[in-house]
């Protein structure tokens, strides 16, 4: 599993591989992408509903935790989009 999100995210991510593995479904990759979570799996799995609810719960807690904290965090809509809390809000995008 090739895993592109920063540290925040991760225990999302994590947490989202680990009940796909239990579940059979192997993830392939993991990315941020216009500010949201993206989670990528075999194409043969991809339209189970046990898999989309998994992929969907995980994207919907990623869209408010922060991506470089794990904190409670927004999106915000400015280039490049991101989810960030009120501390790092504005910090640099490369960070």
């Amino acid at each position: 599993m090739q895993v592109w999100v920063r540290n925040g995210w991760r225990p999302i991510v994590n947490a989202a591989a680990a009940q796909l593995r239990y579940i059979g479904v192997e993830v392939l990759e993991a990315r941020e992408k216009l500010g949201t979570l993206r989670i990528h799996v075999p194409a043969r799995d991809g339209r189970r509903p046990e898999v989309i609810s998994i992929i969907y719960q995980a994207a919907q807690l990623a869209a408010e935790t922060c991506d470089l904290c794990g904190q409670a965090g927004a999106l915000q809509a400015n280039t490049p989009w991101r989810v960030r809390c009120r501390w790092h809000a504005d910090t640099c995008p490369q960070t």
